[in-house]
C-alpha cells in the first residue's frame, strides 16, 4: 500500500493487490512470460496491430507493401536504446533477404520472394 498512487483509492488499490496475487493471475503471467520468450523476431511497434501498419504503408507507397520491407519496418530497433534481446538474429535474416533480392537482381529470369526463401512459407492465422 506504500506505492499506492495518489489517484487510486486505498480500497481499490488493495483490490488490485488482491487480484494481482492471486494464483490464477499469477499463472497467467508466468505463462505470457514464457511464451513471449518462444517469439524468434519480436515485434517493435507496440500495440499497433499489423493490419493498420500495413494499411499505412499501402498509402505510403502507393501500392503492395513487401513481406521483407513490412518484416524491416516492424522489427526495427531505435538506436542508442538498451533492449533485453539481441538483434543479431532479426539483422541476419534482414541482409539474407537483401543478399537474395540482389541475386535475383542478377538473375532476372528466376521469380523468387527474398522474404519466402529466408523466413520459409506464410502461415495463415
Amino acid at each position: 500500500m506504500a506505492k499506492r498512487p495518489k489517484t487510486v483509492p486505498e480500497l481499490v488499490f488493495a483490490d488490485l493487490l488482491q487480484h494481482w496475487n492471486s494464483k490464477e493471475v499469477k499463472d497467467k503471467s508466468n505463462a505470457n512470460k514464457q511464451n513471449q520468450k518462444i517469439w524468434k523476431y519480436p515485434r517493435t511497434v507496440g500495440k499497433t496491430s499489423f493490419a493498420l501498419i500495413h494499411e499505412e504503408k499501402k498509402k505510403e507507397t502507393s501500392g503492395a507493401v513487401s513481406n521483407k520491407k513490412f518484416f524491416v519496418d516492424t522489427r526495427r530497433r531505435k538506436s542508442g536504446r538498451v533492449y533485453k534481446d539481441s538483434y543479431e538474429d532479426i539483422t541476419n535474416q534482414i541482409v539474407e533477404m537483401e543478399r537474395v533480392k540482389a541475386q535475383q537482381s542478377e538473375d532476372a529470369s528466376q521469380s523468387v520472394d527474398a522474404f519466402t526463401t529466408v523466413m520459409g512459407p506464410d502461415h495463415p492465422g
